[in-house]
């Protein structure tokens, strides 16, 4: 079994053994002291996973995303800063901008999609309204 202190301004010990890992935290706080305590039968946490979608290895029309909407169909649709609209419905990455769809800009910051399911993007533009 193995023990120690934390380092740094955060106070506390930990003990790890093959099976248990006991951790107390004491974290100063703006006002007094935060608690924390743990007893885990591992020494490895679970952390969440994650999957990034970027222009190199999807179809998304630029790596600055700053809108993101799911239809009711699960298309995801994401307005980009200067790559337009990208649309993925789970295998298939499709490119709307104002080139090949009239879309009033290529800068969307908007996305909204209304009780009839029409897709509504907020350009620096103006407002576009998606037509299939």
């Amino acid at each position: 079994m193995k023990t120690g202190k934390i380092p740094g301004k955060i106070k506390g010990r930990f003990q790890v053994s093959k099976k248990w890992l006991s951790l107390i935290l004491i974290v100063p706080a703006i006002v007094g002291f935060i608690f924390f305590g743990c007893n885990k039968k591992s020494t490895k946490p679970k952390l969440p996973s994650w999957t990034t979608y970027d222009t190199s290895n999807s179809g998304l029309a630029d790596d600055v995303v700053s809108a993101i909407a799911i239809d009711a169909s699960g298309d995801k649709w994401f307005g980009t800063w200067v790559g337009g609209i990208s649309k993925f419905d789970g295998v298939n990455w499709t490119t709307y901008n104002a080139s090949n769809s009239g879309l009033a800009s290529n800068f969307v910051n908007a996305i909204a999609i209304d009780a009839s399911g029409n897709k509504w993007f907020g350009t620096f533009g103006g407002v576009s309204k998606f037509h299939e």
